[in-house]
């Protein structure tokens, strides 16, 4: 018994196995089955039905790529079938029900339902929303349901209906104590989107650096950065919003007033 508990704890964190074409976050309801389709990543595509805007435009194709890297270990060889195979699915129906919103905020609406080879709907596979932003969530959830099968992908039959239990899902960087280059933020704000995160608070500057380059005072950063390449411009500070605005994440940059 102690040596099974030992088993599974390392360095006194417990273990925690690795699922395989589960969601994460759990959705707030899941009915999966044994059975499963057939993804080929070169006759896949999305279909999309009424509406559509850039935001979702760049996400199908963001997605595509997630989906389906490029690069990676090389897989070759025939794809396995079994009893449980029901089909191939080449397509996934996207229904956004109502215009597109040009920012995500606050009392977004996240809801989102997937529906993969259901009784009413077999061999067919559909993602519909009220919103853009949960359309952004099933796509997500859609690409952690497939499952490598040599050259192919397995996505098993299952309805999903999922919304966030918390409005507010957060973090802070603080990049006054910790410069951060573009490239990493934008990698945090992917991960967050993994994670279905919505709210990045940017704590830029703070008593131990100003990098933030202000046109009105100019003097702040020269005095206040860690150096001349750990600041942020207008600019950066733009494109960081509008990277995270994509991905339905609200980018929140504070600025603390400079005391004496």
């Amino acid at each position: 018994m102690v040596l099974g508990t030992l088993g599974r704890v390392w360095s006194g964190t417990p273990l925690v196995l690795p699922t395989v074409g589960e969601v994460w976050p759990r959705p707030q309801s899941v009915l999966p089955k044994d059975t499963y389709m057939i993804i080929r990543p070169g006759s896949f595509s999305f279909n999309v039905t009424r509406n559509t805007c850039t935001i979702l435009d760049e996400a199908l194709q963001r997605y595509k790529e997630i989906m389906f890297p490029s690069t990676g270990p090389e897989r070759r060889g025939p794809w396995k079938k079994d009893g449980n195979f029901k089909g191939y699915l080449d397509s996934l129906k996207v229904t956004l029900l109502t215009k597109c919103e040009t920012h995500p905020h606050h009392d977004m609406d996240e809801q989102y339902e997937i529906k993969i080879n259901s009784p009413d709907a077999p061999w067919e596979a559909s993602l519909i929303s009220q919103s853009v932003w949960g359309i952004l969530r099933g796509l997500e959830t859609f690409s952690q349901l497939l499952v490598p099968n040599s050259v192919v992908y397995n996505v098993n039959s299952t309805q999903i209906r999922d919304f966030p239990r918390f409005s507010y899902r957060g973090l802070m960087i603080d990049t006054s104590r910790h410069f951060l280059p573009l490239s990493k933020i934008e990698d945090t704000l992917d991960l967050m989107a993994m994670n279905k995160f919505n709210v990045l608070h940017w704590h830029i500057v703070d008593d131990p650096s100003f990098p933030y380059v202000s046109s009105v005072y100019p003097e702040l950063s020269k005095q206040g950065a860690y150096s001349p390449s750990h600041v942020y411009s207008a600019s950066n500070i733009s494109s960081v919003i509008e990277y995270g605005k994509m991905r339905g994440i609200r980018v929140l940059p504070e600025f603390d007033t400079p005391g004496g």
